[in-house]
């Protein structure tokens, strides 16, 4: 308790919940963005200030992100991984810890379609990358709320032999004491999904990506250039986030959801100076994205009429 996480400011907020409620910890937040690509000199600040005066420097690492829909790309990856690369160098351990609910949905050709969490394994000894993938979105089974958590110590150097049941004894002591267990039903899915149908799996996520990279290339061209707000850069997830510039996002939220019929989340951290409403466009059939944005932007330049 009052050790530090990173996580960026443009997170999913049952973070806030789990780290800072249940596990007693700070968050230690870096703005997402630095123009059009990952802030990594401010990634690696928070992880710098993190590391100072505990053990271990801990972050969250989450792309596609949630709730904005980026994944970084190449370029990003690599100055990404040798920035870790220089703390964990001057003796510093990290865990990473990537939440990876949305692996795999990339639409942008030019970006990397899969988690960063493989080019960290095996990195260095100081570096302990951890994986989490969940049924929900990346098998399309929503509330089937069943995740598997692999840690990349493939090579734990300073660690005892019985590391890997110490690590399990301790996850399940977590897991005990907080949401007890998980349905069998859905775990036995899961691993017989893996074990026997996984082309098949693949073969519908491919579908469903495709379809999805439709939704995204209109939202696009759709959005534009539009003087009250700013779309976050996105190519991937199922979500991209729209900064409002003019008007408080809840009450645009209230506006759109009673008069438009649309429901959208707004996120708010007046902190950070997020003002923002999430569109989840897996949710938006394609014939209905073109009212989508333009009921959106006609709402928008009625309530700011109105300030």
């Amino acid at each position: 308790p009052g050790e530090k996480v990173v996580c960026a400011d443009q997170r999913w907020e049952n973070y806030d919940l789990i780290i800072q409620g249940n596990l007693h910890l700070e968050i230690v937040s870096f703005p997402l963005f630095d123009k059009n690509n990952m802030n990594i000199d401010g990634f690696i600040e928070a992880l710098t200030k993190c590391a100072q005066n505990q053990r271990m420097a801990a972050a969250i690492v989450n792309f596609p992100n949630n709730p904005t829909g980026f994944m970084p790309g190449t370029e990003d990856r690599e100055k990404l991984k040798q920035a870790v690369l220089k703390i964990a160098d001057a003796g510093k351990k990290i865990i990473l810890i990537f939440d990876d609910a949305y692996d795999g949905y990339v639409f942008d050709p030019q970006v990397p379609r899969y988690s960063p969490f493989g080019d960290f394994v095996n990195l260095h000894q100081n570096i302990y990358p951890i994986k989490l993938d969940g049924m929900s979105k990346e098998f399309l089974i929503y509330g089937g709320r069943i995740g598997c958590i692999t840690a990349g110590l493939h090579e734990p150097a300073g660690l005892n032999e019985g590391w890997a049941q110490e690590l399990t004894d301790k996850i399940t002591a977590l897991i005990r004491s907080t949401f007890s267990n998980s349905s069998h039903l859905l775990q036995a899915a899961a691993v017989r999904a893996l074990e026997d149908a996984a082309p098949a799996i693949e073969r519908e996520r491919e579908t469903i990506r495709s379809i999805l990279h439709n939704r995204w290339q209109q939202l696009l061209q759709l959005f534009g250039e539009f003087p009250h707000y700013r779309v976050d850069p996105f190519n991937s997830g199922f979500f991209c986030l729209v900064n409002i510039k003019d008007v408080d996002a809840a009450k645009l939220a209230d506006h759109l959801l009673k008069k438009c019929k649309i429901g959208t989340v707004p996120t708010q951290i007046p902190d950070a100076g997020i003002n923002a409403l999430r569109i989840a466009f897996c949710s938006v059939m394609d014939n209905d994205i073109p009212r989508l944005v333009s009921d959106l932007q006609e709402s928008l330049s009625k309530l700011c009429e109105s300030v």
